[in-house]
């Protein structure tokens, strides 16, 4: 009789055994079913997320072409077919010369130049200005057009950030070292900084290439 009661005891503890072994199997099924579920969300989102970046990315160099477009449009408009470029490019700061941010990089369209906020910003060679005004990523800037050079090569610059208006108007003669406005921070900036961008044949290049 104590064998068997003995049987039955086992038996009993095995089926209270049995059945908790099986909820924890289920509960863990369940959180395997719940966590591929939160990998499959966040897969979807991530998928979502690369589709949303590269449609925004489409639309940023819409408007950059777009806004190269009419810059080298305004540079035709008010670039005197005479204005000859001598080539002879000066230094657009007086005495920053640390470049924070180089041509190239990540996409970047020109050459930053560190220095303090009211630093006098100069026209690298003589020209006309061409374009003087206010955009949401330049914040202030100018345009100078700077004529052909003996090979017919055109060269323009551009001066981005300035901390307010620049002293300069469209149409303008410029000569080289004419203060065209001050470093500032305006537009999508971090600090004070000198954006300076160049285009030979309205494709722009390093500026580096031409300053030292």
């Amino acid at each position: 009789m104590s064998k068997v009661l003995t049987c039955e005891k086992l038996t009993k503890v095995y089926g209270k055994e049995k059945t908790a072994l099986d909820g924890k199997t289920n509960e863990l099924a369940q959180n395997i079913s719940q966590t591929d579920a939160n990998i499959s969300a966040a897969d979807a989102e991530i998928e979502a997320n690369k589709a949303a970046l590269i449609e925004a990315n489409k639309a940023v160099d819409k408007a950059a072409a777009e806004l190269d477009a009419a810059l080298n449009a305004a540079n035709q408009a008010y670039g005197n077919a005479s204005i000859q470029c001598s080539l002879d490019f000066g230094r657009p700061l007086a005495t920053y010369k640390y470049v924070s941010c180089y041509f190239g990089g990540n996409g970047h369209r020109g050459t930053d130049y560190a220095a303090p906020g009211g630093t006098e910003i100069y026209a690298v060679s003589g020209g006309v200005v061409t374009a003087a005004a206010y955009h949401w990523s330049w914040g202030y800037y100018v345009q100078v057009y700077h004529g052909k050079d003996d090979n017919g090569n055109t060269y323009s610059t551009l001066y981005a950030h300035m901390n307010s208006a620049p002293v300069v108007s469209v149409g303008q003669p410029v000569e080289k070292g004419k203060v065209l406005g001050y470093v500032g921070s305006t537009g999508n900036s971090t600090g004070n900084h000198l954006h300076l961008e160049m285009k030979v044949n309205g494709v722009l290049t390093s500026v580096t290439n031409y300053i030292s």
